[in-house]
């Protein structure tokens, strides 16, 4: 895990921008207050979703590389915008940087066999050092932090003792009940890594509907006064279409890239009103 305890956007190596992308004809709907928020922490552009959808995509899709050094380029397809899209809400995280104790690739270790969370295994290059580092072993786990050249940010690794991944997995659920700080202690240790490069992408609705969030995406439930003033007597309703993220990181032996992009889809449904039987 990558954790910084003072403020991310305080240094170069971290980026946290924000996009929004309006469907022209929808501006005038836009309540004050949520525009002058939305030109606060980001740029507003005007889209023409309704009639250039292929070309918003590509529009949208453009800032998130340009925002993540071109780590995540197709956030965004066909399936994801349609001519009732009024709002797309993007956000960026970008993370770069060097360890401050460099590792090395063995050419002559044999090579180390790395189990995967699923228990498969695999034999992936293998970075190694030898160096003192906060450390903590108990017969559950093994935990060390790897500091970078700001040392700010470290990466903190999880190493259950055997072979199961259950109890890391809980674990890392209770991560915040580790205190880290008090728990770690300045050792000598032998440090086998191996280099990786992991991306997801998953729709975020269901973990949000898991929270009890759920009227937000319901479009004949979903209320969004606070964000667009519709005319008296309209059916057409602003809810959340879907929430996607995307994210990669890349871990080799001068250290860390990372990025994330998260879009919120905000769509606009014409509900006919209900006739009397």
């Amino acid at each position: 895990m990558i954790k910084t305890a003072r403020a991310l956007t305080s240094t170069k190596l971290m980026n946290l921008p924000s996009g929004f992308f309006l469907e022209n004809t929808y501006q005038k709907y836009i309540q004050p207050t949520f525009s002058q928020l939305m030109q606060r922490v980001g740029k507003i552009e005007t889209c023409d979703f309704q009639n250039n959808k292929g070309q918003v995509i590509k529009q949208i899709n453009q800032w998130i590389a340009d925002n993540t050094n071109n780590l995540i380029t197709s956030v965004l397809t066909d399936q994801d915008i349609d001519n009732t899209t009024k709002l797309v809400l993007v956000n960026a995280i970008y993370f770069k940087a060097d360890w401050k104790s460099k590792f090395t690739i063995p050419s002559s270790k044999s090579p180390k066999h790395f189990i995967q969370l699923k228990g498969s295994t695999t034999n992936p290059p293998m970075m190694y050092q030898k160096s003192r580092f906060p450390y903590y072993e108990d017969e559950k786990v093994q935990i060390i932090s790897l500091p970078y050249t700001n040392e700010n940010f470290t990466m903190d690794i999880f190493l259950p003792i055997g072979h199961g991944t259950q109890n890391l997995e809980d674990m890392l659920q209770n991560y915040q009940q580790y205190d880290l700080e008090d728990q770690l202690c300045i050792k000598e240790v032998k440090v086998y890594l191996p280099e990786f490069k992991q991306r997801s992408k998953m729709t975020l609705v269901p973990f949000f509907q898991s929270l009890g969030i759920r009227r937000l995406f319901d479009q004949q439930l979903s209320q969004m006064e606070n964000l667009v003033t519709l005319p008296p007597n309209s059916m057409n309703h602003l809810y959340v279409s879907d929430v996607i993220h995307e994210a990669v990181i890349i871990v080799d032996k001068d250290g860390t890239e990372a990025a994330g992009a998260t879009t919120v889809t905000m769509n606009s449904r014409c509900l006919s009103p209900l006739k009397p039987f």
